[in-house]
């Protein structure tokens, strides 16, 4: 899957807060790991992302032990803050409602998102109402990290701002998602 993978591992429990009250050795450990500045998390949201489902089957285990770990940690009622690279505010224009199949990593302080702007970027500001702080488990504690969870129901609230066509600003909210059917997805 990604090389050097199981030293990665190796040093995600060797490293990772072994003290918590909420998480087992393992479920820390997976948390570490998706922090770590390494491919992991990147193709990770490659395979969430990815229009063939089928991409996803060599990251069930690993999704199983980060997501049940995730659900353990208390939801956030706060403003984060998510930065990328390029105009994609223009995109998203008033009450456009989008769903997140990945997981998004956001910072509550304003500041860390600077480094993933660039020139050009937009700045995504979201009232979550179910983010989990990772900071206590992450690789950079200082980054303050909230992750938005694959399924994330984002609307937009407002026009976006564009600063001197390099900087845009989008203000989000994050809702409940409505009820998905149930559909058989056959044999992966």
């Amino acid at each position: 899957m990604i090389p050097g993978l199981v030293d990665y591992v190796a040093q995600a429990k060797e490293n990772c807060n072994r003290n918590s009250t909420l998480l087992t050795w393992d479920e820390s450990a997976a948390i570490y790991l998706y922090s770590m500045p390494i491919p992991f998390f990147s193709d990770l949201n490659k395979a969430l992302r990815a229009e063939n489902r089928h991409n996803l089957k060599p990251w069930f285990a690993f999704l199983k032990l980060f997501m049940t770990a995730l659900v353990k940690l208390p939801s956030l009622k706060t403003i984060v803050w998510r930065g990328v690279w390029g105009d994609i505010g223009s995109a998203f224009v008033d009450n456009y409602r989008e769903t997140w199949w990945s997981v998004n990593s956001c910072s509550r302080a304003l500041k860390v998102v600077e480094l993933y702007l660039g020139k050009m970027g937009t700045v995504f500001a979201i009232n979550a109402i179910h983010g989990k702080d990772i900071s206590e488990y992450s690789v950079f504690k200082e980054e303050q990290e909230v992750i938005l969870m694959p399924g994330t129901c984002v609307r937009v609230n407002g026009k976006s701002l564009n600063f001197e066509n390099r900087l845009f600003i989008v203000h989000m909210e994050q809702e409940d998602p409505e009820p998905m059917p149930i559909v058989s997805v056959g044999r992966m």
